[in-house]
This record gives C-alpha cells, structure tokens and sequence, in this order.
C-alpha cells in the first residue's frame, strides 16, 4: 500500500482557559479539541454515589447466601462498575498508554477507498465493531458455564471486561491505527520479527477459521427448519443496502433519520416473519435444511468479504445492534419490573467435583475458557486490528469504541447468565445435559436431573412437558448449546411484562431469532477480517505477491476471500454432515482457540508498551496477559493428556480405537461403526490442533519476552509504527458531541462544501 504524502502543515494551537483548539490549517476550522477541565463537584458526587450503590450490589451478591438473591442486583452491579471502568481505568489507559492525537489522520481518512477504508460516523461504527465482537460467546458462554453456581461467572464477566477484555480490545485498535490498519498477525510480525511473526500469524489463520465455521454452526443450527428466523434474517440484508445507499447517495449524514427508517423495518421483518411463516409459501421457501443454510451463509459471507463496507457491511452491523442492544435493554427492564430471584446456588457442587453434565473439568480452569467473549476475547483484537481501524474517524474515538464495545458485549453476558441462573435448576439440567443422559423422553430427563443431588423440589415428567408447551415446543429435552435455554430465560422474564402467558411462545421465538442474528454480524465482519489478514500475510512473500499488502486490490481481494471462504465453509460443511462431529467437534476448541489468540494480542500489546517506553504501565496489558496464557495453557495441557476420557481428547481417541479394534459395532455414543470411525477423526482433529495452538501460542510469548527484553536492554527492535500525516477532518469523541464540539461543528458546517470535509459530525 502506497504511503500518502501531504504538504507539511503547522500545528496551530489555540488555548481558550482548558481547552485547547488545535488546527492543522490556518484556513480550516480545528481538527481536534483538548479538554482539560477538572472533574465537578457534581460529577464527583455523581460517580461516588454509583461507586456506593456497585459496592452494595456487589456485596448481597458476593455473601448472601438465602434463596431470595434478586436478579436486579446483578444488573445494578454490573452497570455502575461499567460507569467506574469506562470513566476512571479506561481513561487512564488513554492517557498513559494510548494518547490520542486527533490532529493526526486515521487510516480511514488517508486511505479513503469507498470499499474498505472510509471514515464512518462513531455512532454507525460503534454499532459496527460491538455488532462484529459480540458473536455467540456473550450469549451461550454464560448460560453453560451456569452449572458452575451464579457467583464466578458474574465476578469473571464484569471483572475481566473491565481489566482484560476492554484493555485489548481498546490498545490493539489504537496500535493498529498507528499503523495504517495492519492486522493482528501482521502486526505480531513486525514488532515480534520473524519467528515470531510467522507462528502468530499461522495461529491466528488457523484459530480464525476454526472460530468462524463455529459460529456459523451455530447460526445453522438455530435457524435449520426456522422460517420465520429466515426470512427476517434475510430481510436484514436488503434493509441494511438500502440505508447504506441512503446514507451514501440520497441523504448523507443523516443518521438519525436513517436509523429510524431502518429500525422501523427492522420491526416490520420480525413481524412478518411470523406471518410468512404460518403460509404455505413461506413455509416452502423459507424452511431450509441445514446444509442448504450453510449455503447460504457461505455465499453471504464471500459477498460481505468483497462489497463496498458502506453498502453491506457497515450499515447491516448497525442495524443489527438495534436489535441486540434493543433486545438486552428490554431484558434488563423486564428483570428490574418483574425482579425473579436466582434459582442456581452461588458456586455449585459441580465447581468443585469437575463431573458437572453440561460440560466435564473443574472451575479453574474451564469456567474461564466457556465465558470467553464476554469477559476476554482474542475475536476482539482481529476486528480491532481488522475493519473498525479502516472505519474510524478519530483517536479519540477509540475509547468509546474498543473499550465501551466491549463494556457493552460484557453487559449481554450477564443478561444471558441471568436468564440461566432464574430457571428452575431441574429444569436447566434437564435442558443442557446432553441426551445420553437424559434420554428421550421428559420423564427420563426428571429421573436423572433428580439424581444429581440439586437443591430444591424435584421435577416431575410432566411439568418439563409443560414448560416445552409453553413455549411452543415439542420437547425441550437435552436441547443443548445453551441458545435454547438462553430463549427460555429471556421467555420467562419478557412474557412476565410484556403480553402474559399468550406471548411466552412468542417471545421464545423471537429470542431464537434474536440469537441467530446476533451471531451471523460475526461471521460476516470475521471473515472480511480474514481476508484481511491472510492478504497481509501473502504479502509478506514479496514477488508479485507483495501487491497483496494493499488489501483493496481487487483480483487479490478475490482470491483472498475465496480461500477464506473455502476454508470455513468445508468445517462448517464437515459439521452439518458430521454424525457425531458440529458443535461436539468444534465448540471445545472454540473456548481454548479464542483464549490463545488473545494471550497473543495481549503479547502484542505488552511489546509494544514496553517499546514506546511506559514499562511502569506495562503492568496493565500484563497482568491479563498472565492470567490468559495461565488459564489456556492449564487446559489444554488437560484437554491432551488428561486420562480422563470426558476431558482428554487422546484417552477418549484411545478408547474409540481399541473398541474399532475388537470389532465393536457400538461404543459409548456412537451407535454404528461409522459413528466410531467418526469419534476417532474427531478426537484426533481436536487433539492435534490443540497441540498446535498451544505450542504457537508459547512461541510467540517466548519471542515476545526475548524482545521485550532486549528493548529494555536497548538493543530490541525499533517500533514500526508510520509517521503521522496531519488530519482535514473533525468528529466529535462520544456518542453525544460536547458544547465545544458542538460548537466547532458550526464551523465546519458552514463551510462551503468543496473545501469541508467532517464525516458524519452532523448535530442531527
């Protein structure tokens, strides 16, 4: 990619009491606003106050022990320690480490293409990036990792957002848009070197891949044979085009417009969705098997890799978090009006004794490896490095974008374990212990739950028939996943506010809708973001290859797609078809794969802080750092060499193969030889990637360390960040612009538009 060139332009600055205009042009309005003004009285009450009412909520949770442990609480608690991290710890990050130079042009604006770089509103692209970081992790991690009790999973949530999650998330994005928007594997290369480089980027192709063909699965298996999920879904598509081409042609800058035009269709297609589907023509065109979904999100997912990211991409990811973000702020209403208490004990039995039927191993160190995405994600760092820094205006933005996106996604995880933890206890075993165990009938599934020595009545056959009715459904019985039982949660609370009994199946519904949407942004982001990396890492080979480091190129964003595509697809192919392989196969790896690629970023970041010379704040990215790689590093170790067969991948290989062996016809769950035949390449798929992730991850740390090192020695390598090019645009920091900023937009606005250029900094 050509570096651009710009006329060498004075830095103008203008002081009026504590703050600070900074113009890059005499003739121009500022490019950017320093605000030094001290914090208020009244803001200091303010914060105190909710500091106080966080300390409450966090102590009934945290030591009372009745029965009667409101979920309004957990809201409440979450919430204000949201407001204290995103006020107090992320501006501290953004002083001492990021420090922000809006009178420096962002990749957006130097490269401005219309396809992948273009500044975009900070209000579209915080849509954007928390549409494409919150996948199916926030929603499903919790729900499972609830046979654990409510207490760890709610203190990893909010802790590790605020310390771990929103930290990589916020650094990697400034990093990268210090760097033209390079990805996180060609990053890793040029800070790491070499080795290095080279093992992080095969890491993060490969765990990409495995982490897009996932969430694709469990997008097919929510939508399989779901109509009415499918024709919303796909009305998604052309809704977003059409304010893409609003936005871009008929009324620029008018977002809120815009938003309210898509919103309002956004509504229309849910509702139609259920119209359509209790037609005969909508239940012919729109019930697809899984493998003509999978299709279809294949098609989908090239297409969004290759269009113009203002006409899909960006406006589908915004219109996509209305219903997210619209959808958890009903939820959190509907717990604070309806306020159920928390049916799971605080930390289970199973915490302890590791034998827990929904997944096998002990709190530490799986319940951090399931509750991935909404406490600490390595997806994060790949759309922080991927598209969010081709599409952002300004620095300043990138606190509310990488570290409140990821506040917010840590907000869905808690919505999503509360749905779990109210559920009577019986029935979410019942839900979430897989069919082995439970058997296929209702009355099966009560006799094993009553067995497993939960707190609380027992259930009867009958009444988990009658809660499956309820919803509408046939059988709720080993509905594993954590999806169904997320819909189930979100059932019990919307229909207690919003419609009574007769909307219970309807909210159901609508939540398995929500779901799949919620997942699908990822995987469209993800694999242009792909694209991106595998285009970074090509070039690297030089010849006619180097030609792939400008990411736009059209015939090398082609290619690129294609084999990313491709390579997703297949395993998500493999998964539909697989009798015994999909979420059984891949999911395990999802959790430790995820946590991996972010030991990676967070080495990354640590480098990188220790080269620009801040090694007394090195201590922020490493601390997650070393928690990460402990976690991660402790269950892989177990998931290769336990010689339990529930947790190791190579004991229960072993058994599968001596059982092939002795002529066995069925072993364990698999009930036909091609079952066992599929068992055993299963296992050995798991087991051997797992070895490769692991040993990836520890090279890259170790070289990471080695640079480290020598930088602080002196003798490292130099920092590969490009020189600054000044900034001709303005746009104000948060989602509501400052009187200053309100101000300075005046000014631009009244330019003539031939010399103007403030993307999407409208007051409207």
């Amino acid at each position: 990619m050509a570096t651009p060139t710009a006329a060498p332009s004075e830095r103008i600055e203008e002081q009026d009491g504590y703050i600070t205009y900074v113009r890059t042009d005499k003739d121009l309005p500022p490019v950017a606003i320093i605000d030094r003004s001290p914090i208020t009285a009244k803001h200091k009450i303010v914060f105190g106050v909710v500091a106080l009412l966080g300390a409450i909520a966090w102590a009934i949770i945290a030591f009372f022990r009745g029965e009667t442990v409101n979920a309004v609480w957990f809201v409440i608690a979450a919430i204000c320690t949201y407001v204290i991290g995103f006020r107090v710890y992320a501006r501290l990050i953004e002083m001492k480490i990021v420090r922000p130079r809006d009178d420096n042009a962002t990749p957006a604006e130097l490269f401005e293409n219309n396809t992948d770089y273009m500044p975009t509103d900070r209000r579209v692209l915080y849509g954007h990036h928390f549409a494409a970081i919150a996948g199916a992790g926030p929603l499903v991690g919790p729900v499972l990792a609830m046979q654990m009790g409510y207490l760890p999973g709610t203190i990893w949530i909010v802790v590790g957002a605020v310390f771990a999650g929103g930290v990589q998330d916020y650094v990697v994005l400034s990093i990268s848009v210090r760097r033209r928007g390079r990805s996180l594997g060609q990053m890793a290369r040029d800070e790491l070197g070499a080795v290095g480089g080279v093992a992080a980027i095969v890491g993060v192709l490969v765990i990409m891949v495995i982490l897009l063909a996932v969430l694709a699965l469990v997008v097919v298996n929510a939508l399989a044979e779901s109509p009415w999920g499918v024709f919303s879904i796909a009305m998604t598509i052309p809704i977003a085009i059409f304010m893409g081409l609003y936005l871009r042609f008929f009324r620029p800058g008018r977002i809120s417009e815009v938003s309210l035009i898509g919103v309002v269709l956004l509504l229309l297609a849910v509702i139609a969705g259920g119209w359509v589907a209790e037609t005969s023509w909508g239940a012919d065109w729109f019930t697809l098997s899984k493998v003509t979904l999978s299709w279809c999100i294949i098609i989908y997912g090239f297409c969004a890799a290759l269009l113009p990211v203002w006409l899909l991409l960006a406006p589908r990811d915004y219109l996509s978090t209305f219903m997210k973000v619209g959808t958890i702020a009903l939820l959190a209403i509907g717990i604070v009006l309806a306020h159920p208490v928390m049916a799971a004990p605080a930390i289970s039995h199973f915490a302890r004794t590791g034998t827990g039927p929904v997944f096998a191993g002990a709190l530490f160190p799986f319940l951090f490896i399931t509750i991935a995405c909404g406490a600490l994600s390595g997806f994060h760092a790949l759309i922080s490095s991927g598209t969010t820094p081709k599409l952002l205006e300004k620095e300043s933005q990138m606190r509310l974008i990488g570290y409140g996106g990821m506040l917010t996604e840590s907000f869905v995880a808690i919505m999503a374990l509360i749905t779990a933890a109210i559920l009577n206890q019986h029935l979410y075993f019942a839900m979430n212990a897989p069919a082995a165990q439970t058997g296929t009938t209702a009355q099966s599934a009560a006799d094993y739950v009553n067995g497993l020595g939960l707190s609380g009545t027992p259930i009867t056959g009958a009444e988990i028939s009658q809660a499956a009715e309820g919803v509408g459904e046939k059988s709720i019985v080993s509905r594993t996943g954590g999806a169904p039982t997320l819909a189930f949660g979100m059932s019990q609370v919307l229909h207690q506010v919003f419609g009574g009994d007769t909307l219970r199946a309807f909210w159901y519904h609508f939540a398995i809708m929500f779901e799949a949407l919620f997942i699908l942004t990822t995987v469209d982001a993800g694999t242009r973001v792909a694209r991106f990396m595998l285009s970074d890492a090509l070039g690297n080979l030089g010849g006619p290859l180097k030609k792939l480091r400008n990411p736009s190129w059209r015939i090398g964003a082609w290619v690129c797609s294609v084999i990313v595509v491709a390579a997703w697809g297949s395993i998500l192919l493999m998964g539909v078809t697989d009798p015994l392989g999909g979420i059984n196969t891949l999911f395990p790896l999802f959790g430790i794969a995820n946590q991996l690629l972010a030991a990676i970023a967070l080495t990354v970041v640590t480098v990188v802080v220790i080269k620009r010379g801040l090694v007394k704040w090195t201590w922020i990215p490493a601390i997650p750092l070393i928690w990460d790689l402990t976690v991660t590093l402790t269950a892989s170790w177990q998931k290769i060499f336990s010689a339990d067969p529930k947790l190791g991948y190579w004991k229960q290989h072993a058994q599968y193969v001596a059982a092939r062996e002795a002529g066995k016809s069925a072993f364990g769950s698999a009930k036909t030889p091609e079952q066992i035949d599929a068992v055993i390449r299963n296992t050995f798929i798991q087991g051997t990637l797992s070895i490769v992730f692991a040993a990836l991850v520890i090279v890259v740390f170790v070289t990471g360390l080695v640079v480290a090192l020598r930088t602080y020695r002196g003798t490292g390598r130099p920092l590969t960040e490009d020189e600054p090019v000044p900034s001709r645009i303005f746009g104000p920091s948060g989602l509501i612009p400052t009187r200053v900023e309100r101000e300075v937009q005046k000014q631009w606005d009244a330019l003539p538009k031939s010399q103007a250029k403030s993307v999407g900094t409208s007051a409207n």
